[in-house]
C-alpha cells in the first residue's frame, strides 16, 4: 500500500500517534505487571498496535514472568510477525467469549456500519474485569471562529462526546465509572471504560432511551439532572475526569 492510499484509509500517522499519546502518556506501568491479552479492534497496519507489543513482551528466558500478548483484527488482510493479526469484521469477530482483558480501539468506531453492535461485540470478547481504551474524532470543529463539520470519506458516524457516551452506555459499558477527555479545539475524543457487570442485555439496544440508561446507572452521574428535566443531556451537563485525575467541566467545550 503506497503512502497516499495508506493515509487516506488509516489516517495521518503523526496525528494518530499524537492522539494515541493521550493514552500512552498516562497509562500506568503497573498495568503491565498483570498477565494481559490485548486486542486492537481495527489494528490497521499495526502502527499504534506496536506500543502495546513493546510493553512487557514475552521473555523466552523467563517464561513464568507475566507478559502482554497482543492480537489485532482489521477488515484489510495484512501479514505481520509483531502480533496475532486476523482479517475480520468487528461486528462479528472470530474470538471466543471473555478472551481479552484489555481492548484498544483507536479511530475505528466511527467507520463501523453499526458502532453500538461493534461495542456490544467488543464487550462479548472481553472479560468483566477488562478495560477498553477508545478514541474517535469529533465531527464538529472550529476554524476561524466558525463551527464546521469534518468528516472522512471512510467515516459513517458523526461523533461528539455526548454521542460517544450514549453509544457506550447503550452497549453496556460503564460510563459512570469511566474516564473521558475532549480538549478544547482538539478533535480527539478519548474514553477508558469497563463493562457493566450483571448487565441485562436488551432485545434491541437502540430501544434504550435516556431514562432507561439513567436508571441502569451507565451514564455519568452529572447527566442525571438534565435528563430528568429535559429527557436528554449535552455537553453542558458533563463534568468528567481523565486518567491523570484532571476534572473538566465541558460546559464551555466544543
Amino acid at each position: 500500500m503506497d503512502d497516499q492510499i495508506r493515509r487516506a484509509y488509516y489516517g495521518d500517522p503523526d496525528s494518530l500517534r499524537d492522539s494515541a499519546n493521550k493514552f500512552f502518556t498516562v497509562v500506568s506501568q503497573d498495568l503491565f505487571t498483570n498477565m494481559l491479552h490485548v486486542c486492537d479492534f481495527g489494528c490497521g497496519d499495526g502502527f499504534n498496535t506496536q506500543w502495546w507489543c513493546d510493553q512487557a513482551p514475552f521473555n523466552k528466558d523467563d517464561i513464568y514472568v507475566n507478559h502482554t500478548k497482543v492480537s489485532g483484527i482489521d477488515l484489510i488482510d495484512s501479514k505481520t510477525d509483531k502480533f496475532d493479526r486476523v482479517a475480520g469484521d468487528i461486528l462479528s469477530m472470530p474470538y471466543k467469549d471473555d478472551e481479552f482483558n484489555l481492548g484498544w480501539c483507536h479511530y475505528t468506531l466511527q467507520q463501523l456500519k453499526d458502532p453500538v453492535l461493534g461495542l456490544i461485540e467488543m464487550r462479548r470478547v472481553m472479560t468483566d474485569y477488562s478495560l477498553l481504551f477508545l478514541s474517535v474524532p469529533q465531527s464538529l470543529d472550529k476554524e476561524y471562529d466558525r463551527l464546521k463539520t469534518k468528516f472522512s470519506q471512510f467515516d459513517r458516524v458523526f461523533y461528539t462526546l455526548p454521542i460517544l457516551i450514549t453509544h457506550l452506555a447503550m452497549a453496556g459499558w460503564d460510563c459512570r465509572g469511566g474516564y473521558f477527555l475532549k480538549e478544547y479545539n482538539n478533535r480527539d475524543i478519548c474514553a477508558v471504560v469497563k463493562p457493566m457487570r450483571d448487565w441485562k442485555e436488551p432485545n434491541d439496544a437502540y430501544e434504550l432511551n435516556m431514562y432507561d440508561l439513567m436508571d441502569r446507572k451507565v451514564l455519568p452521574e452529572s447527566t442525571d439532572d438534565m435528563i430528568k428535566a429535559k429527557g436528554y443531556f449535552d455537553e453542558t451537563a458533563l463534568m468528567l475526569k481523565w486518567m491523570n485525575g484532571m476534572l473538566t467541566d465541558y460546559n464551555t467545550r466544543v
